[in-house]
């Protein structure tokens, strides 16, 4: 029905039009039955006969008539009129949120207002099953009675199976090829699995309200940019800018939006639930603190506290709503990680909500099971009755009362903690019990909650003391340390090698502590040196402090000495991993006749249970088991004293060496993305392998082994040094000199990575003397790679007409060989010589024949260098478009599996077309961020590309004023890597 004619639906009076979406126009209406004014959602005439935008329209009525909240603009009906759908809804009257932020950020207290509004919207429609999925402050109002109303469900879905509906498909936004699938929201606004086209949850809302909350606080987006690209770029790239929030924004409030915004949604706030008791919890105690002031008279024997308390608003807020939920909440966690403080804080906070008092009993130092409900009757005040199980005597006290009960360190005493608690629980309905331990109690009702470390800066670059102060653990060290030593501060000089100390402490408080308190006799540096020898480092902790408390050994030995003799044995052993490990990997390498690989999978549950081995949850695919570094420190030296470092260490070597010879073979094909990211993983344990070849009596052939099947994954992904040195170690070990096969692959590894650093003489030498071995073995395929790589060698020496010959008789054997890869590579060798003699169609028959042959074995690792070298021809051909197609498809290919030497040649050319289509400021970042990548593998230009990149940067820097150049190449310089490959994804994908 057109506008101007719409008058009436039914009961309903058409006023003037208020609003207009993608789906239609919302009118005023009166609603002449109820005399009431409604908002009436008419979807366009023309969607109308879409069955998939109509099931949207009637999903949107469906999924609000569900919900009923005060927060949640209500639906009333849904009407057909004239073969026309319409949504009757509640009139929200007021501002939306959108143009009140226009005019600046909110001040603190109605930002917290506001955000606790919109976190209870949405809990209440998650509980329902729904999400919104297009959360924003154009779809908020901020109402005239001073509610906040949540508005448009139009792309809500309901929460089910991950699998899209035919509904859930229809997009408000689509970006070409940018980004895979189909986009569902509003840029600035959707999670980066959102912006990826991907399967989401309520975690994306969750996101959603984080971007929200942000702008509230600091009055602008926080992802944004001049283009829809630009934003969505952004979003998975770019972190928040921290420094726009308010200089007094409580740290309770920051670690909430940081929760919320986390990438991956793994790492993401779970429940939005969370984040509304949180806000609840600042707007009605008025504080921008997460404490409240501790009523005085609630009785209770908390012990006070002489030192700050540091951090954990988080754990804070998320123990709070926990208890409400659950009458056991148990915090579990590793020795020295900060249970008990905790726990003292925790309960000290919620001395209003226990009118009968909170009372702590510390079971630490008994040694006789039977005395636990001793000790809580002693904190309770309360005597034994002659003839009464004190048990009873406890129940009857306690029947009638709101208590909480703080059980500390009870893991030496689980049976009868786990008796008592249960017997409390089934007889005093009222009493609560807050317990900590290095395990669960294991009984029915029992919610446990893992304490996790301090959190810490990542550790990539170096900080300035502003950035890495918003981190817990340097917050306490900083404390600590200022404590020990009143001149100690943080300052530009000592703020790397803080946050080098936290990080290899792993966050512990205890360990932090300890290491804080050297302060007084140690400079940072010396501290920092003196952490390989921890244990007797980290020592000198309070004297009034029980004794596993005063040294990082004596906590530590107070976990493994609780352990069963196979669960010591087990932990031990694990130590020889680095990086974590598998099940599979932890049967086979710690499996033997005394510790059967059956009972493997038991045995790590029980140390996961006890907080000494760390279970990390897989996005995808298998999980992976891990040791913190102090623990590890400590099973490896119990390894030593037990004898068995040289046998577990042997097995350590053969699964991993088992392992990189597998994976050679799945480098070329298919599986190439899935074995580029495993030994990705595993790169730490592949490195400890080596190091295992120290102690193995076949040690050097094992190496060689090792080090030439492993080299090509080192090549793909970067590690160009680490590869360099470990393989010229193998080369040099007795024993290693045998003209082997084993030998003749190293020696093609470390000739190719003498290449990769312009060495030519040198790699020619070593790929030489790798032809020759494999010539005098005369086994057919390794001849043809050798003769391969010696003809790239050659090539970039300048000797054209030998590397032809070279890659000829290459390819001649691979072809009487059948192997696809090895053709292809071939081509794509003999492509790039005639591209430098400046025969372009014939290399642009090569390489298209590569890709026609490549088809056969789906090697993404060609497939991205033949992509890429076809662009680089097009654009030496002037076929500029289809120049800037192929190098952004051969770009995204090469960040699919990580190809980092690879993503310069791709960030290279992309600058030469830059320069060439008239953007030389675009040219000249992508050069700055090309060579930065170069900068950080170790890697350099090859001769051969050599003529055409300076022939490029020349017409890049005289298309600019002098010295404009140097300053958009020191913005590429300064790219991330991530960032630059999406800075140039965008520019080529949008113009493709």
């Amino acid at each position: 029905m057109a506008q101007d004619v719409l008058t009436k639906i039914g009961p309903y009076r058409i006023g003037r039009e208020i609003g207009r979406g993608g789906m239609g126009v919302v009118y005023l209406a009166r609603d002449t039955k109820l005399d009431r004014d409604v908002a009436i959602k008419a979807m366009s005439a023309e969607l109308t006969g879409d069955p998939v935008k109509l099931n949207r329209f009637e999903r949107e009525a469906k999924l609000l008539a569900s919900l009923s909240h005060p927060n949640i603009a209500a639906i009333y009906a849904l009407e057909e009129h004239d073969g026309a759908r319409y949504l009757v809804l509640e009139l929200v009257e007021g501002r939306m949120l959108k143009d009140v932020l226009a005019e600046g950020a909110l001040p603190l207290e109605e930002s917290i207002n506001v955000g606790r509004q919109i976190a209870a919207a949405l809990e209440a429609a998650h509980r329902k099953g729904v999400m919104h999925r297009d959360l924003k402050p154009s779809n908020v109002c901020l109402t005239t009675d001073g509610r906040v109303k949540v508005l448009d469900f139009g792309l809500a879905k309901s929460l089910g199976p991950a699998t899209a509906s035919p509904a859930d498909a229809t997009a408000s936004l689509v970006v070409g090829h940018t980004i895979e699938g189909t986009i569902v929201g509003t840029p600035g606004y959707m999670s980066p699995e959102q912006t990826r086209g991907l399967s989401v949850d309520e975690r994306a809302d969750i996101w959603a309200f984080g971007c929200t909350l942000y702008e509230c606080l600091t009055g602008r987006p926080v992802f944004a940019g001049k283009t829809v690209n630009d934003v969505m770029a952004a979003t998975l790239f770019v972190e928040p800018d921290w420094a726009e929030t308010p200089a007094d924004l409580p740290l309770v409030v920051r670690d909430l939006v940081r929760s919320c915004l986390q990438k991956d949604p793994q790492e993401r706030l779970q429940d939005i639930g969370k984040a509304r008791a949180l806000l609840e919890e600042l707007a009605v105690s008025g504080s921008t603190v997460s404490t409240v002031m501790r009523p005085q008279a609630a009785p209770n024997n908390l012990p006070a506290q002489v030192t700050s308390f540091v951090g954990r608003r988080r754990e804070m807020a998320e123990l709070r709503s926990l208890l409400t939920d659950t009458r056991l909440l148990t915090l579990t966690g590793s020795g020295g990680c900060g249970k008990t403080r905790l726990a003292l804080e925790l309960a000290g906070d919620l001395l209003q909500e226990f009118p009968d008092g909170i009372w702590f009993a510390e079971l630490a130092a008994l040694t006789d099971p039977g005395l636990a409900p001793k000790s809580v009757a002693t904190a309770l005040g309360i005597k034994e009755r002659p003839g009464e199980m004190l048990a009873g005597t406890l129940i009857s006290h306690l029947r009638e009362k709101r208590t909480l009960l703080v059980l500390d360190n009870c893991e030496h005493l689980l049976s009868a903690c786990a008796e008592l608690a249960d017997a409390l629980l089934h007889g005093c309905e009222s009493v609560r019990l807050l317990v900590t331990g290095r395990e669960g109690l294991g009984i029915a009702g029992e919610t446990q909650y893992r304490v996790p470390s301090l959190s810490c800066p990542n550790g990539h670059r170096v900080a300035t003391p502003e950035e890495v102060t918003s981190y817990e653990a340097v917050q306490l060290f900083v404390e600590r340390a200022s404590a020990a030593k009143p001149s100690f501060s943080l300052t530009d000089e000592s703020a790397p090698a803080v946050v080098h100390i936290c990080r290899r402490l792993d966050g512990i408080p205890l360990a932090i502590e300890l290491a804080a308190a050297r302060v007084r006799a140690l400079s940072l540096a010396q501290i920092a040196e003196r952490l390989d020898d921890s244990f007797r480092l980290l020592t000198g902790g309070s004297r009034t402090a029980l004794p596993r408390h005063q040294t990082l050994r004596a906590t530590i030995d107070w976990s493994y000495n609780l352990l069963s003799d196979a669960e010591r044995t087990l932990l031990r052993r694990l130590s020889v991993f680095g990086g974590g490990w598998t099940l599979e990997a932890a049967e086979r390498v710690c499996g033997d006749e005394h510790v059967a690989e059956a009972e493997i999978l038991d045995l790590l549950t029980a140390l996961v249970d006890r907080s000494l081995v760390v279970y990390d949850e897989p996005a995808d695919g298998e999980g992976r088991y891990r040791m913190l570094q102090t623990v590890a420190e400590y099973a490896a030296e119990e390894l030593g004293r037990a004898g068995e470092a040289e046998s577990v260490r042997g097995r350590h070597l053969d699964y991993f060496l088992a392992l990189a010879e597998r994976g050679e073979a799945k480098l070329k094909g298919p599986q190439q993305p899935v074995w580029l990211d495993r030994l990705e993983t595993e790169r730490e344990n592949i490195l400890r392998a080596l190091d295992d070849c120290e102690v193995a009596p076949d040690g050097a052939i094992k190496a060689l082994r090792l080090t030439g099947s492993i080299w090509r994954f080192w090549e793909i992904h970067g590690h160009l040094a680490t590869g360099a040195k470990v393989i010229a170690a193998a080369l040099a070990r007795p024993g290693a000199q045998e003209p082997t096969g084993a030998r003749a692959a190293a020696l093609g590894g470390a000739g190719f990575m003498a290449l990769m650093r312009g060495e030519y003489t040198e790699a020619h030498d070593l790929l030489e003397q790798a032809l020759t071995i494999r010539r005098r073995l005369g086994n057919e395929t390794p001849i043809a790679g050798a003769l391969s790589n010696l003809g790239i060698v050659v090539h970039n020496q300048g000797d054209y007409e030998r590397a032809r010959v070279l890659h000829e008789e290459s390819l001649a054997l691979r072809r009487k060989l059948g192997d696809v890869v090895g053709i292809t590579t071939s081509l794509i060798c003999l492509g790039n010589v005639a591209r430098s003699q400046g025969r372009l169609d014939e290399a642009r028959a090569l390489y298209e024949q590569g890709l026609s042959v490549q088809e056969d074995s789906r090697d993404t690792y060609l497939t991205a260098y033949l992509v890429n070298n076809l662009g680089t021809v097009a654009h030496a051909q002037d076929s500029l478009v289809e120049a800037r197609r192929l190098l952004g498809d051969g770009l995204s290919l090469r960040r699919e599996i990580g190809d980092k030497r690879g993503i310069t040649r791709s960030l290279d050319a992309a600058g030469g077309l830059a320069a060439a289509v008239g953007e030389p400021d675009r040219a000249a970042r992508l050069f700055g961020a090309a060579e930065r990548l170069r900068q950080d593998i170790g890697c350099i230009i090859q001769a051969a590309d050599r003529e055409r990149y300076d022939r490029d940067l020349a017409a890049a820097r005289a298309a600019l004023e002098p010295n404009a150049f140097d300053g958009f190449w020191a913005e590429g310089l300064a790219m991330k890597p991530e960032e630059a490959v999406q800075y140039a994804l965008t520019w080529l994908k949008a113009r493709a």
